[in-house]
């Protein structure tokens, strides 16, 4: 005679399902973890380290966010000149110098996005402006040798941000600063005048899907 199967139904607890409470529940605490902490990763990052933000409500879907960056540090180096573009070659040549190991630690850091440069126009048609071109630093960044270069401490700061493909050029950085300024003036949304940024987040040889930003810092 084969033995009796045993009786598993005292051993095995019974499955509760979740009430509709505990579901409703799970779902605004996930829905308070998005709206109030920082974004997840944006695609456009890739596999590179990025300043975390948070979205901010008045963005307007397909032509701008608000958004809040948390306190950061950069490496920065600042250019004078009449080009944008030539101040970003000549900057970023500086700073791939530091990462490269040109620091008291010599040590190789990696390269991370985006490649930020705030544009302060010059006070008159003939005067240079001043380009300060800037590498995200997700880790302690030690003291650079090269003396052109210096690590940048950034507050939490408010930026209305807008975006756009392809290679950068002086007027087309130009023209979506000015586009994102009239959106908004339109929107109500008030920002600085005296400066302005762009951002990339592509390497030179990146082909395809390209992301770059305008960026203008939001005012009380």
């Amino acid at each position: 005679r084969q033995p009796p199967e045993p009786d598993t139904t005292r051993t095995q607890p019974k499955r509760r399902r979740p009430t509709t409470t505990m579901l409703a529940l799970l779902i605004v605490a996930a829905v308070a973890t998005v709206a109030g902490g920082a974004a997840a990763k944006p695609s456009f990052c890739r596999s590179l380290a990025c300043p975390a933000y948070q979205v901010l409500p008045g963005s307007v879907e397909g032509k701008f966010e608000l958004r809040r960056y948390a306190p950061s540090r950069w490496a920065s180096t600042i250019v004078n000149g009449t080009s944008f573009t030539d101040a970003t070659s000549h900057g970023f040549r500086e700073l791939f110098g530091y990462i490269s190991g040109a620091n008291k630690n010599k040590t190789k850091i990696e390269m991370t996005t985006p490649v930020a440069i705030s544009v302060t126009p010059g006070e008159g048609p003939n005067c240079a402006t001043q380009f300060k071109v800037s590498f995200y630093m997700p880790v302690t960044a030690p003291p650079p040798t090269d003396p052109r270069v210096f690590v940048d401490h950034w507050p939490q700061s408010d930026f209305a941000v807008s975006w756009y493909g392809g290679w950068w050029n002086d007027d087309k950085v130009v023209q979506h600063v000015h586009t994102l300024s009239e959106m908004l003036s339109t929107a109500g949304v008030k920002f600085a005048t005296d400066q302005w940024y762009a951002a990339g987040y592509d390497s030179p040889f990146s082909l395809f899907n390209r992301h770059n930003e305008a960026w203008l810092r939001m005012q009380a």
